[in-house]
């Protein structure tokens, strides 16, 4: 999936989910943006027409009214949006042939905001079946390392991979497998929001990301004793 095919596919549908749409995402920051920026009016357009709706023929009317006024408003400038972001992409096309990747701590973080929902899942995924998820990507559980609630293939940012969601003592916290992704050291990542590490393995490299900075020292501990890389 290119620029083009990313964007068009956002302005058509801005809740728009699918493995293509988030590989791009993560291989791409200013297609990154550009969702956010996306996700944003959609959000305003959704406030803006969600109105109670008054009692009385005649109100309703009005209020119907005016809500197709401000939908075409809305609409002419998603039409002036989607016009001016195909001339963007032209332009990049043509000076800038491939966007810049997002680097591999960004693409964490990015990873991780795109994913919440998964932070609230409370699955309690058993060992057995971490363990057959993992193997696929070179990995095992040879002891326990607490409640899993989440645990799921994923795309990452080379190539699929495992994402997991721990339960530490203050909140969630999430573990990306990548494999085929290699560093040559451990490397922090932050936001105003996570923390995290990512650190090498056999086979790429895996992030371990966390609000809370004991959860986070915690978890890594316990998964340097508790994980088996195997190339």
């Amino acid at each position: 999936m290119n620029c083009l095919e990313f964007r068009r596919a956002l302005l058509a549908d801005p809740k728009a989910k699918s493995a293509d749409l988030a590989e791009h995402r993560l291989a791409c920051i200013s297609c990154a943006r550009f969702a956010e920026q996306t996700q944003a009016m959609e959000r305003v357009l959704k406030d803006t027409l969600h109105v109670d709706v008054p009692e009385g023929l005649a109100s309703r009317i009005l209020l119907r009214q005016r809500l197709e006024a401000r939908r075409q408003v809305f609409w002419r400038r998603g039409m002036w949006a989607f016009a001016a972001t195909m001339m963007l992409s032209i332009g990049l096309a043509v000076f800038f042939p491939r966007s810049a990747p997002l680097s591999l701590e960004d693409s964490v973080l990015v990873h991780v905001e795109d994913e919440q929902r998964h932070m609230l899942a409370h699955d309690n995924v058993s060992m057995d079946a971490v363990n057959q998820g993992m193997q696929k990507y070179g990995a095992r559980l040879v002891q326990t390392v607490g409640t899993v609630n989440f645990a799921m293939s994923c795309p990452m940012r080379k190539k699929r991979g495992f994402h997991m969601v721990l339960q530490g003592d203050h909140g969630p916290v999430t573990v990306l497998m990548m494999p085929g992704d290699f560093i040559a050291q451990r490397k922090t990542v932050a936001d105003q929001r996570f923390r995290g590490v990512v650190m090498p393995t056999q086979n790429g490299s895996m992030a371990i990301v966390a609000e809370n900075a004991q959860d986070l020292a915690s978890m890594e501990q316990r998964l340097h004793s508790a994980i088996q890389f195997v190339s």
